[in-house]
């Protein structure tokens, strides 16, 4: 219970942060201010992202787990879908299946499978894949974007 516990927290206060950087005015840049906050707390929390890596909200969402832990991962999964959701209408005016496939694989996918393996292997992430990923992303959002015009 102390590790759902610590989890949750962690995963709480990523997310309230990652989320508020989608609210920017440009729904392109904010996209890009967000994946670039996943990059930097990376990058000043190794031992947290790694406990992230490992662990995923499903593993607290079971029965076994006590419901107030089932409710916090339940209402992080909730949160995370509407931001997503409000997110793709802002970007390519549309907030269901392929809009906001294409925003998750974009702003979450991405970059956990580019950061994985510094993670993994408890090393630094560096600015070079930090610039690979972003200039990964904005092609694929600008790509969504112009699919949906």
């Amino acid at each position: 219970e102390i590790l759902a516990a610590v989890w949750l927290d962690l995963v709480e206060g990523f997310q309230k942060r990652f989320l508020a950087e989608l609210e920017g005015d440009d729904p392109l840049q904010a996209g890009l201010d967000a994946v670039r906050f996943t990059c930097r707390w990376v990058r000043h929390h190794p031992t947290d992202a790694r406990l992230m890596l490992v662990h995923r909200r499903e593993d607290f969402a079971t029965e076994r787990w006590p419901r107030s832990y089932q409710r916090r991962a339940q209402a992080l999964a909730t949160r995370a879908q509407e931001s997503l959701q409000r997110y793709a209408m802002r970007l390519l005016g549309r907030g269901r299946s392929v809009a906001l496939r294409r925003v998750r694989f974009a702003l979450v996918d991405l970059p956990a499978a580019a950061l994985k393996r510094d993670i993994e292997a408890g090393i630094t992430t560096s600015k070079g894949v930090e610039a690979l990923l972003l200039d990964t992303c904005a092609y694929v959002l600008g790509r969504a974007r112009e699919r949906t015009k």
